[in-house]
């Protein structure tokens, strides 16, 4: 459905964002601790399924639009990308919740409109 070249930044921020609660639970051993890491793991996986859709996989959407937001320069893209692939994950995540309620085809049906309106 989609062939456009990604950038890397997602997947490190993605990776980020399942290493940081590991570390953190490893750090500091509690209950606490072991659960909000697990919360976190389950609510990045559970958006990266119900945002999902046919031809481009949750990461490389992230990848795709954040790619349109590079700078030219790797040193200063660094700066500033994250923030734009939290900014996008934290939307899918509401989409998710929003999903949970109305069934994943609304989630993969908004994911894919707001997809199309990014990545013209």
């Amino acid at each position: 459905m989609f062939k456009v070249d990604t950038s890397g930044y997602s997947y490190l921020v993605l990776g980020a964002i399942f290493l940081a609660p590991i570390c953190w639970a490893i750090s500091t051993p509690s209950v606490f601790s072991v659960m909000a890491a697990a919360l976190i793991i389950y609510s990045v996986l559970v958006t990266m399924y119900y945002c999902h859709v046919d031809g481009m996989s949750f990461a490389q959407a992230l990848g795709a639009m954040s790619a349109k937001y590079s700078s030219g320069c790797a040193n200063i893209t660094i700066l500033y990308i994250w923030i734009i692939v939290l900014v996008y994950l934290v939307y899918g995540m509401y989409l998710t919740a929003f999903g949970m309620i109305k069934g994943r085809s609304h989630s993969r049906d908004r994911w894919l409109h707001f997809l199309n309106s990014q990545l013209r």
